[in-house]
């Protein structure tokens, strides 16, 4: 991933996310133990982002599908 990418907040940097909607939705796990929505765009963030320390495609792939790039999942 790009320091760039990196520097920004986003729920496919989050060491809280995990995969929903390959690659558009994001399941938060910490918002669910909250009780709040968990659902959020792969490119949003809320209150508890934090940084996750090992790099994650779907945040690669979530960009490129906006640029009109298509992600074949095999």
């Amino acid at each position: 991933m790009s320091q760039k990418l990196d520097e920004k907040r986003f729920c496919g940097n989050c060491s809280y996310h995990h995969t929903y909607e390959y690659p558009d939705l994001i399941f938060c796990f910490r918002r669910f133990e909250e009780g709040k929505d968990a659902i959020f765009s792969i490119l949003d963030h809320c209150e508890y982002w934090e940084l996750q320390s090992e790099g994650c495609f779907c945040l690669r792939d979530a960009m490129e599908a906006k640029r009109g790039k298509t992600t074949k999942i095999l």
